[in-house]
């Protein structure tokens, strides 16, 4: 690696740290803005799944689009949403809509960024691949670890707290994320583009790789889960009278963890078929959230969330570096962004329905279904032909 590409690629980890910490800030601040203006478990829901919907309807569309354009496009063009989503969060009178489109905003731009971020990980030299893609991924660890303690030390105190200085930091740090672009270059690729041959086409390519369909599904289930707790945590400790600080601890000690699962997800990678990997870290996570409601202690709530934090955070390293392996660079961004779409029609769905079939619950009962769940999915990747 070139010393220029060593700086663009150090540049694009600062990119994905930062835009991550960013969408953690935003999302949060909605859910508080939502509990302050009375809205339910059902609207946190509908909410949510705003983050979701958009990506999910033109995930191909960008995906062919970063594939003839380059990742630094797509890195510039999250970025300025990012900033789009931060001010109207500040200058909105917080109301249903505002947060509906607001969600809207939030999840477009970080569609966009994470497609373009693995995009330009993927265009890494095969030898250094699966390695790219774990840095990556582990940079999204480290801001799911500091986003939520972030939150904590700029709200305050207050069980529904003032979000105002969070905003504003966010607006701040979106202006940064996108001066930093300017030093992410495009990476060479290995295969021409193949702009020649139709979406429906491409699609159906890329869905007939052996390898590829299970890659996709076992990421949706982890993905979700971890979406699901940033969006039903705060709502949950404002039930249980939480500061906005115990549950950023609870969020950050799950990022914690997933940090610690990849850093040594390499070597797991490597010394572990993929579908007994699989089925340990969806035991793992969906047995220990199950459990986080069950609890009355904070201590032991924090101890659940750091197992839980180890299991989910092998899926993203995973299915990527799968994924990697078997799609041609010509296509990838489009292999990588039908993923993200699959993950994103969940994100658009998995929050509304939830909130409509177990609302009633609580954000507890919320909680426990994310986990049973998982637990489900594990026994489906366990069977012959499951991984």
């Amino acid at each position: 690696m070139t010393l220029l590409q060593r700086r663009s690629f150090l540049a694009l980890l600062g990119h994905t740290f930062l835009l991550q910490v960013i969408v953690m800030l935003l999302r949060i601040t909605m859910t508080y803005q939502a509990v302050a203006i009375g809205l339910d478990a059902l609207w946190i829901g509908l909410i949510g799944g705003a983050f979701g919907a958009v990506p999910a309807l033109l995930a191909l569309h960008v995906g062919r689009a970063i594939d003839r354009l380059g990742e630094p496009v797509a890195l510039a063009a999250g970025s300025v949403m990012a900033l789009v989503a931060a001010m109207g969060l500040w200058l909105a009178t917080p109301s249903a809509l505002n947060l509906l489109l607001l969600s809207t905003a939030t999840g477009f731009s970080q569609f966009i960024g994470v497609a373009g971020q693995h995009g330009a990980a993927g265009k890494t030299c095969r030898e250094r691949q699966a390695a790219s893609f774990g840095h990556v991924t582990l940079m999204i660890s480290l801001a799911h670890m500091i986003g939520p303690l972030l939150f904590g030390m700029l709200a305050g105190p207050q069980a529904v707290p003032e979000t105002a200085p969070v905003v504003l930091a966010a607006c701040a740090a979106s202006l940064v994320l996108l001066a930093g672009t300017l030093l992410i270059r495009n990476q060479p690729q290995q295969t021409p583009p193949a702009t020649h041959v139709g979406m429906w086409s491409t699609t159906c390519t890329i869905m007939k790789t052996p390898g590829y369909v299970p890659a996709t599904l076992a990421s949706l289930g982890l993905f979700a889960a971890m979406d699901l707790l940033v969006l039903y945590l705060p709502l949950f400790g404002a039930e249980r009278g939480l500061s906005p600080t115990a549950v950023g601890l609870l969020l950050a000690l799950r990022g914690a963890a997933s940090v610690v699962s990849r850093l040594f997800f390499g070597r797991l990678y490597r010394a572990m078929p993929r579908q007994r990997l699989l089925v340990l870290a969806l035991l793992g996570s969906g047995a220990a959230i199950a459990l986080i409601p069950l609890v009355a202690s904070p201590i032991l709530m924090g101890a659940l969330a750091f197992v839980a934090g180890l299991g989910l955070g092998i899926g993203a390293p995973l299915t990527l570096a799968w994924i990697g392996e078997i799609i041609s660079s010509g296509t990838l961004g489009s292999a990588l962004s039908l993923r993200l779409a699959v993950n994103r029609a969940g994100q658009a769905v998995l929050p509304v329905a939830v909130g409509t079939l177990v609302g009633g619950l609580g954000a507890g009962g919320v909680i426990v279904v994310i986990g049973a769940a998982l637990l489900v999915s594990s026994a489906l990747v366990a069977r012959p032909g499951g991984g």
